[in-house]
């Protein structure tokens, strides 16, 4: 059954890619319209004297693409750090490098995860057909995707595993939320790790640049509260506000404060499953590729999982085909995250003894919980007396 639902789901992609436009994620064509623009200007501004965070309609003129855009870049140095080694490239050329840099990291993440190299690659290519890493590859998730896998592989490593949770969070900040998986512990090594990352490319940036901090700080008090405001912003606390106000609002923070609750007694894939949610359930602004770190996760839980996870797993998975696009449907991504958490929070409480707390607490999940933990605890062999 779970392989009957695991193929029925890539099935579904599969043929929502097909059948639907905006079907170019190497940039073979001639539309060159791509979030990782701002970064590219930005490398750029790190070696000159051109100011670092730019009007971007004007800033995209001068690398020959068309595109009326009224705001600054929200992404901060640190990002335009890793896209630095394109800088002396045309951007069209920069742009198609980055694309296919972003597919790599897919294929060394599946073979972080145990795949085989085979098997990693035709992972990574059937990825594409999915939304948030079809749109992915203009942009910085599959990065914070690989340094997390990387980071869990080497989780009886905290030092080292820190250290990559930091490089994570290197162009999104929130990718840090994993480091609570080696916290729970007391494995404060990787705290270590992280501080020395950062430390390290905080040097770099005032080394190639000083003013380039406080570039950011001043960039983002003029237009980071623009963004988080847009109409097509589909972060979670966004639109949990637009929907139910303070309401909303308070059904998210329960939701974030229990499943961190749950993940703190979970087994490490559900902790690191939960935790990853974490950071993406905080993000202020999110779009579709936003959930790209969640899908091996996502994709575990389908495999592995009871009847109730697994069927919110697969609901996870299939909900961002309603919004293809990064602008289109916000909501499609804010239902995408809000699911994935309780896939993960009904796992967690299938495999770990919080379950037994919950039920005592609430009575009326016993028909959920409970049936996850029996049929999660194995059989006794049947035979005669």
């Amino acid at each position: 059954m779970r392989r009957f639902v695991l193929l029925t789901v890539c099935a579904i992609v599969l043929v929502a890619f097909v059948v639907r436009g905006n079907r170019d994620p190497f940039f073979f064509g001639k539309r060159l319209r791509a979030d990782f623009a701002q970064d590219y200007i930005g490398a750029r501004a790190l070696l000159s004297q051109e100011e670092l965070y730019p009007v971007l309609g004007p800033a995209f003129e001068r690398i020959g693409l068309n595109w009326d855009v009224g705001h600054r870049s929200t992404h901060p140095p640190s990002a335009f750090l890793l896209a630095l080694p394109l800088a002396g490239f045309t951007y069209p050329v920069a742009l198609r490098i980055w694309a296919v840099a972003m597919a790599l990291c897919m294929v060394v993440a599946a073979r972080a995860f145990g795949l085989p190299w085979p098997w990693a690659i035709l992972a990574a290519l059937l990825s594409l057909a999915w939304p948030p890493m079809r749109h992915s590859t203009q942009q910085y998730t599959p990065i914070w995707l690989l340094g997390l896998a990387l980071a869990y592989r080497v989780r009886a490593r905290p030092f080292l595993s820190g250290a990559w949770v930091a490089f994570a969070s290197l162009p999104k900040f929130l990718a840090a939320s994993a480091l609570l998986a080696h916290a729970r512990l007391g494995q404060w090594k990787a705290v270590a790790g992280f501080v020395a990352v950062w430390l390290a490319t905080a040097l770099a940036l005032v080394a190639i640049r000083m003013d380039s901090l406080g570039a950011y700080l001043h960039g983002n008090e003029i237009d980071f509260m623009s963004q988080i405001l847009r109409d097509d912003n589909g972060a979670l606390g966004i639109v949990a506000w637009r929907l139910g106000g303070s309401i909303g609002v308070a059904a998210i923070a329960m939701l974030v404060v229990v499943v961190l609750w749950v993940a703190r007694r979970s087994s490490d894939d559900c902790a690191w499953a939960s935790l990853t949610w974490l950071g993406i359930a905080l993000l202020p602004i999110a779009w579709v590729y936003s959930v790209l770190p969640l899908l091996p996760w996502l994709l575990r839980v389908v495999w592995v999982g009871r009847v109730f996870p697994s069927a919110f797993a697969a609901a996870a998975l299939l909900i961002p085909l309603l919004g293809p696009r990064p602008t289109l449907r916000p909501w499609s991504v804010a239902l995408c995250i809000f699911v994935a958490g309780a896939a993960f929070l009904l796992q967690a409480l299938a495999e770990n003894r919080a379950a037994a707390t919950v039920i005592r607490r609430f009575p009326w999940l016993i028909p959920i919980v409970g049936a996850q933990r029996e049929e999660s605890e194995p059989r006794a062999a049947i035979g005669p007396d």
